[in-house]
C-alpha cells in the first residue's frame, strides 16, 4: 500500500520533525483503507471556521439547471493537495514486519557528523544520538565523557576518552539491532529501583 502511494505520487519520503501514527480500517468489502491519526496536530491548529451552506440557498442555485451529473473520484481524499508550508505537518511514521529500526536518514547523519569542536556542537550530537539510545546498550555509559564535557563549570578539552565515546557511538548507531515488537504470549521481567527521592522502572 505504502510503496503503491509511493509510485502514485500521493507521498514522499521526509524527514520532516511530525510524525503521527498510520491506522489501517476494514472497508466493508474486506479491503483496508489507509488512515493516518492527524489528532495531536489538530489540536496543536489554528482552526479554519466556514459556515454550512444553506440548503435552501444551494436549490435556489440550480433554477434553469437542466442536466446534473455526479462524479466520484478514486481516493477523493488524496485528490486534495496540501499548501507546501504545511506538508511536514502530515508525515507519519512507518514499521516493518520484522520490527522498529532506525531512520536511515538520520544515521547517515551520525555517521558523517565531524568531530565537536566546543560544548554546543557536543550537546547538539548528544541531542541526535539520544534519540535513538534505547537501539545501543549502555548508551549512557559509553556517552559519558561527553555528558561531562558538556557541564557549565567545565573547561571544552577533547581528549581520548571522548574520542573513544564519539566514534563508539557512531559505531553502535550505524549498526543498530531491530527492535522486535513485544510478544503478549512470553513472559515479562520488570526491574525496579528506588531511593529516598525517586524510583524508576524497566519492562523488558
Amino acid at each position: 500500500m505504502i510503496e503503491g502511494m509511493v509510485k502514485d505520487g500521493v507521498i514522499e519520503p521526509s524527514s520532516s520533525p511530525w510524525c503521527s501514527p498510520v491506522v489501517l480500517v476494514k472497508k466493508k468489502d474486506g479491503s483496508m483503507r489507509f488512515c493516518v491519526d492527524y489528532r495531536r496536530p489538530n489540536d496543536v491548529t489554528k482552526k479554519d471556521s466556514y459556515p454550512l451552506p444553506r440548503i435552501d440557498d444551494t436549490l435556489d442555485m440550480l433554477t434553469g439547471v437542466k442536466w446534473f451529473s455526479t462524479l466520484d473520484l478514486k481516493s477523493g481524499y488524496w485528490q486534495v493537495e496540501s499548501d507546501p508550508k504545511d506538508k511536514e505537518k502530515t508525515a507519519f511514521s512507518t514499521v516493518s514486519e520484522e520490527g522498529i529500526r532506525t531512520d536511515p536518514e538520520k544515521i547517515t547523519a551520525v555517521k558523517d557528523w565531524p568531530v565537536p569542536k566546543d560544548k554546543t556542537q557536543v550537546r547538539a550530537f548528544l541531542g541526535l544520538c539520544s534519540y535513538y539510545r534505547r537501539f545501543v546498550k549502555n548508551f549512557a555509559d559509553i556517552a559519558k565523557p561527553l555528558h561531562r564535557l558538556t557541564k557549565e563549570k567545565r573547561h571544552f578539552c577533547w581528549d581520548e576518552s571522548c574520542d573513544i565515546a564519539f566514534q563508539e557511538l557512531k559505531n553502535r548507531l550505524c549498526k543498530t539491532p531491530i527492535l522486535g515488537y513485544p510478544d503478549a504470549g512470553k513472559e515479562f521481567i520488570v526491574n525496579t529501583d528506588a531511593s529516598d527521592v525517586g524510583l524508576g522502572g524497566v519492562l523488558s
